[in-house]
Protein backbone atom coordinates (compact mmCIF):
# COMPACT_ATOMS: atom_id res chain seq x y z
CA UNK A 1 0.00 0.00 0.00
CA UNK A 2 0.91 3.40 -0.66
CA UNK A 3 0.49 6.26 1.08
CA UNK A 4 0.24 10.34 0.10
CA UNK A 5 0.35 13.03 2.26
CA UNK A 6 -1.23 16.48 1.56
CA UNK A 7 -1.08 18.82 4.41
CA UNK A 8 -2.31 17.07 7.49
CA UNK A 9 -4.37 14.54 5.31
CA UNK A 10 -3.14 11.17 4.62
CA UNK A 11 -4.17 9.11 1.13
CA UNK A 12 -4.20 5.46 1.36
CA UNK A 13 -3.19 3.72 -2.22
CA UNK A 14 -2.95 0.78 -3.71
CA UNK A 15 0.10 -0.64 -4.41
CA UNK A 16 1.17 -0.24 -8.04
CA UNK A 17 0.49 -3.50 -9.92
CA UNK A 18 3.40 -6.02 -11.23
CA UNK A 19 5.28 -4.22 -14.32
CA UNK A 20 3.11 -5.49 -17.25
CA UNK A 21 4.82 -6.04 -20.73
CA UNK A 22 2.14 -6.60 -23.24
CA UNK A 23 0.84 -3.18 -24.87
CA UNK A 24 -2.68 -3.80 -23.58
CA UNK A 25 -1.27 -3.95 -20.13
CA UNK A 26 1.02 -0.80 -20.45
CA UNK A 27 -1.99 0.87 -21.64
CA UNK A 28 -4.27 0.11 -18.60
CA UNK A 29 -1.74 0.62 -16.63
CA UNK A 30 -1.34 4.70 -17.52
CA UNK A 31 -5.25 4.63 -17.07
CA UNK A 32 -4.68 3.33 -13.77
CA UNK A 33 -2.33 5.80 -12.86
CA UNK A 34 -4.15 8.36 -14.52
CA UNK A 35 -6.86 7.17 -12.43
CA UNK A 36 -4.99 7.75 -9.35
CA UNK A 37 -3.52 11.37 -9.92
CA UNK A 38 -7.37 12.50 -10.75
CA UNK A 39 -8.38 10.66 -7.10
CA UNK A 40 -5.49 12.87 -5.35
CA UNK A 41 -5.93 16.29 -7.37
CA UNK A 42 -10.55 15.81 -6.86
CA UNK A 43 -8.69 15.18 -2.84
CA UNK A 44 -6.70 18.40 -3.07
CA UNK A 45 -9.42 20.69 -4.86
CA UNK A 46 -12.13 19.42 -1.93
CA UNK A 47 -9.76 20.19 0.92
CA UNK A 48 -8.92 23.81 -0.81
CA UNK A 49 -13.01 24.44 -1.51
CA UNK A 50 -13.54 23.84 2.57
CA UNK A 51 -11.26 26.66 3.29
CA UNK A 52 -8.11 24.27 4.06
CA UNK A 53 -4.89 26.72 4.51
CA UNK A 54 -1.88 25.27 2.23
CA UNK A 55 1.86 26.15 3.40
CA UNK A 56 4.10 27.44 0.89
CA UNK A 57 5.69 23.71 0.67
CA UNK A 58 2.17 22.15 0.00
CA UNK A 59 1.64 24.79 -2.42
CA UNK A 60 4.83 23.86 -4.45
CA UNK A 61 3.60 20.32 -4.00
CA UNK A 62 0.20 21.16 -5.43
CA UNK A 63 1.65 22.60 -8.48
CA UNK A 64 4.18 19.74 -9.06
CA UNK A 65 1.63 17.40 -8.82
CA UNK A 66 -0.98 19.30 -11.32
CA UNK A 67 2.19 19.79 -13.65
CA UNK A 68 2.84 16.18 -13.78
CA UNK A 69 -0.71 15.22 -14.27
CA UNK A 70 -1.47 17.65 -17.12
CA UNK A 71 1.94 15.86 -18.84
CA UNK A 72 0.52 12.99 -18.24
CA UNK A 73 -2.75 13.31 -19.79
CA UNK A 74 -1.13 15.19 -22.49
CA UNK A 75 0.92 12.46 -23.04
CA UNK A 76 -1.94 10.02 -22.93
CA UNK A 77 -4.10 11.96 -25.58
CA UNK A 78 -0.99 11.68 -27.59
CA UNK A 79 -0.97 8.00 -27.27
CA UNK A 80 -4.05 7.70 -28.30
CA UNK A 81 -3.81 10.03 -30.85
CA UNK A 82 -1.38 7.70 -32.60
CA UNK A 83 -2.53 4.51 -31.85
CA UNK A 84 -6.44 5.51 -33.85
CA UNK A 85 -4.04 6.79 -36.93
CA UNK A 86 -2.39 3.22 -36.91
CA UNK A 87 -5.99 1.69 -36.69
CA UNK A 88 -7.46 4.09 -39.98
CA UNK A 89 -4.22 3.36 -41.29
CA UNK A 90 -4.47 -0.88 -41.33
CA UNK A 91 -8.38 -0.64 -42.10
CA UNK A 92 -7.62 1.89 -45.52
CA UNK A 93 -8.07 0.14 -48.20
CA UNK A 94 -4.56 -0.32 -50.20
Amino acid sequence: MQVAKIGNAVIETAAPPAPLRTVEGKFLRALEELDREEKLMDGIVRRAMKGGDFSPQELIAVQAGVYRYTQQIDLFGKLVDRAAASVRQLLTPQ
